[in-house]
């Protein structure tokens, strides 16, 4: 089942009410991820738990020792069989100082992949459409066991396919009248008819909630209680489920790398880890190629 990935493409879009960041907010978002990262780090090793740098978060490590430059966000990974001990113990922690959204669990979430949100700062993206708790985000992608037979395998990919297709399109559903002038100003044709099936479907199963089809696609992510498996997945990441499948011992455990401040683990086998999620990942973008990044107001650090 192809994914259909209209979330960046909404989130590039600037319409009246929308900031751009300046170079000088970027450095001081940037500054106040590195913060986060260090109580998240604390709380690992409080739990006994690693976190694993992942994405964007990665490449910058491996290219640039840190964040990319001009990158707004921070992508950190955890294998299941500790996510339940590091989240327990980062709320006792820090539950003062971040609100933590988790799938399943969070009412209202739309999302099926953690995040930790920095309280007192207002970083609102288009899936913050029905959320108040929009502080600076870091997210965290559970690394998933999944199963050595094939057959059961595929099945277990299939239904992550379906169950992220259906959060997503339940979303779109519920936030339509917010999306709308987005996805109008967008002038692509081919984002409205992805948007018009997504919310089609959406409307189809909007007998159950956000938070049931997110509860059901959580459980699926963790259906494999394997940690010896032969493969791991990280079906919430860019390249979803089939894309994110890596052979264990290739993948973990991790190998330490700079990332600012801080060591962090990053995948076994970096290279090749980088090489497909982005191809040719020693390639400096032009300056045209980046991201902007594009908030809702109110934005405030």
């Amino acid at each position: 089942m192809r994914s259909f990935a209209t979330a960046d493409a909404i989130r590039r879009i600037k319409l009246d009410g929308c900031v751009e960041l300046s170079d000088e907010q970027l450095a001081e978002l940037q500054t106040k991820l590195y913060m986060m990262v260090g109580d998240m780090l604390n709380a690992a090793e409080e739990s006994d738990t690693k976190l694993i740098l992942g994405g964007g978060s990665a490449l910058g490590a491996f290219r640039h020792g840190g964040i990319i430059p001009w990158d707004d966000d921070v992508d950190l990974m955890i294998v299941r069989s500790e996510f339940d001990r590091f989240i327990s113990t980062f709320e006792r922690m820090y539950a003062d100082k971040y609100w933590i959204h988790i799938p399943g669990k969070t009412p209202g979430y739309n999302l099926l992949f953690p995040q930790i949100r920095l309280k007192g700062t207002s970083v609102r993206s288009r899936d913050d459409a029905s959320n108040d708790e929009c502080g600076l985000a870091i997210d965290l992608f559970v690394i998933e066991n999944t199963y050595d037979n094939a057959i059961r395998r595929n099945w277990h990919c299939f239904r992550s396919m379906f169950y992220g297709f259906a959060v997503s399109a339940r979303k779109f559903y519920r936030d339509r009248k917010a999306l709308k002038p987005f996805i109008k100003g967008s002038g692509s044709t081919k984002l409205r008819i992805m948007a018009s099936i997504k919310t089609a479907f959406g409307f189809l199963i909007s007998f159950k909630d956000i938070d049931w089809w997110v509860r059901r696609g959580d459980r699926c992510h963790a259906a494999c209680r394997d940690d010896n498996s032969r493969f791991v997945t990280v079906p919430t990441g860019r390249k979803h489920f089939r894309g994110e499948m890596y052979k264990r011992n290739d993948y973990l455990p991790g190998k330490k790398i700079s990332f600012g401040p801080y060591e962090l683990s990053c995948p076994g086998d970096i290279k090749g880890y980088l090489g497909r999620l982005y191809g040719d990942y020693d390639r400096i973008p032009e300056e045209d190629e980046r991201e902007h990044h594009i908030y809702m107001e109110p934005f405030h650090l």
